[in-house]
């Protein structure tokens, strides 16, 4: 695509040989055919007549390819206790249940809601006794196969007692399922003792396919994504329960570039996760508790947003606007932090904002040249870097404002740092600028934290715990 049109962004669109430009390029040519009285009707019958018409492009390099893509990395199979087949419903009716299937009808059907016991609210609850009225009139089984299959759950940890304390059966317990125990954990709606995956980023690559389908049935023609639609779609619970097997991923066994892919290829997934799973965040006090309390159990750690970026990511830096590093001397998750910190990490992380650089796959073996990419990319856009050589200014997306010790010691070496990241014009432009030693003025476009949703919760954090306590029970 470089060599064909010197851009790195796409869609880069060729009718025939001729290269028209990115996506607005396009839509102005259609449009100005629209507008045209000649000889023809409308632009179908121009694009029939002088496009689709001729030859097709000469250049190999245009072609369709003759050979097909290279397939996703395949899974290694299931263990048969964890398999498709390992629930039976208690009426028979229907063998081989998958858990994601399972667990969404549960979800569906089992009250769920704040229970009082001592001075303690327990949220998301339901008794033994409603569990077991709600399994007898849903699949019209007696209570004599209702409790076994309840008991099943409960050993399979798909749903447990609140403190882990009573078998559930006909009781006035309080029970419930597995991913509200710990509501800021992402991906704890199994506990995962299955095989896992040798290829982590094969595991990241097809977390992101199930993602992206579910993201595909809840968009409009825009776009524009109803994240409230989204999370009652199955294959969102079939995300879910594949998230799980990040519990068992070592980072520690990984090298630094499978690391760095990894953390950055997970980053982006958990970020469309807690938009449709919890909601997305509005205000800045809001996207602060966001990004500090969510995350994943990785390897049996619990690392937030704020934790895998600057904690891992950055060699444990801290975030801006904050005063400690993420991890301690004393903290295990320490020893994964990367040992040297790249600054164009920033054009490859996605936290759902207009803003953000667009989502992509990274790999272990070329993550140095992806991000290469990704940072040429990010800064070819005007509405992320522009030079303004007339009035000696540089424009620059905020990200380089937070993370400013990243990319430069002070204010004014920003423009040096910036310069590897620009192509062609823009790059000559800010290089004779450079030289001319006379002071640049480096401003920063304000951010635009919108995000694409056309529908959503608002993400409040007031879900994040599991217990509330009265205030009596403080006293």
């Amino acid at each position: 695509m470089l060599a064909l049109t010197d851009r790195l962004t796409v869609p880069q669109i060729f009718f025939n040989e001729n290269h028209i430009g990115g996506a607005d390029e396009t839509i102005k040519v259609l449009e100005s055919w629209d507008n045209d009285e000649g000889k023809y009707e409308n632009a179908k019958e121009r694009y029939e007549s002088e496009i689709e018409s001729q030859p097709d492009p000469v250049d190999v390099r245009l072609q369709l390819p003759s050979e097909p893509p290279e397939p996703n990395p395949e899974p290694p199979p299931r263990g048969p206790r964890q398999g498709e087949d390992e629930f039976t419903l208690p009426n028979n009716d229907k063998q081989g249940i998958s858990y994601s299937e399972l667990y969404h009808t549960l979800l569906q059907i089992l009250p769920c809601e704040s229970k009082p016991y001592r001075g303690k609210s327990y949220k998301n609850c339901f008794t033994g006794s409603e569990a077991v009225k709600t399994i007898q009139e849903y699949y019209f089984v007696p209570k004599e196969k209702a409790i076994p299959f309840l008991l099943k759950l409960q050993q399979s940890k798909m749903l447990d007692h609140v403190t882990q304390n009573h078998e559930i059966g006909d009781n006035s317990y309080y029970f419930r399922l597995q991913d509200f125990f710990q509501p800021k954990i992402l991906n704890t709606m199994r506990i995962w003792t299955d095989r896992t995956d040798p290829d982590p980023n094969g595991l990241a690559i097809r977390l992101k396919k199930i993602l992206e389908k579910v993201e595909s049935e809840a968009s409009d023609d825009d776009g524009n994504v109803d994240y409230i639609k989204a999370k009652t779609d199955v294959n969102f619970y079939i995300f879910q329960e594949a998230c799980c097997e990040l519990q068992k991923i070592d980072m520690l066994l990984m090298d630094q570039h499978t690391r760095l892919a990894f953390s950055i290829n997970v980053y982006n997934i958990m970020i469309k996760h807690a938009f449709i799973q919890l909601g997305i965040p509005t205000t800045n006090y809001q996207r602060a508790y966001f990004f500090g309390r969510i995350g994943y159990n990785i390897g049996g750690l619990f690392f937030s947003f704020n934790e895998l970026e600057n904690g891992v990511i950055r060699s444990n830096q801290k975030a801006p606007f904050t005063l400690t590093k993420p991890f301690s001397s004393s903290d295990p998750r320490l020893k994964l932090a990367l040992e040297i910190a790249d600054p164009r990490i920033h054009f490859a992380l996605n936290c759902g904002a207009k803003s953000c650089p667009p989502i992509k796959n990274f790999s272990s073996q070329s993550i140095h040249e992806e991000l290469r990419i990704v940072s040429l990319a990010f800064h070819e856009s005007d509405q992320n870097t522009y030079v303004d050589d007339l009035h000696h200014e540089l424009y620059v997306s905020k990200i380089l404002n937070w993370y400013r010790s990243d990319f430069a010691s002070s204010l004014s070496d920003l423009p040096i740092a910036v310069l590897p990241f620009l192509r062609g014009a823009k790059k000559d432009r800010l290089q004779k600028m450079i030289k001319s030693k006379k002071p640049i003025n480096v401003k920063f476009f304000e951010y635009d934290w919108s995000t694409n949703a056309s529908n959503m919760n608002i993400f409040t954090g007031k879900d994040l715990d599991s217990v509330s306590y009265s205030v009596s029970a403080l006293f």
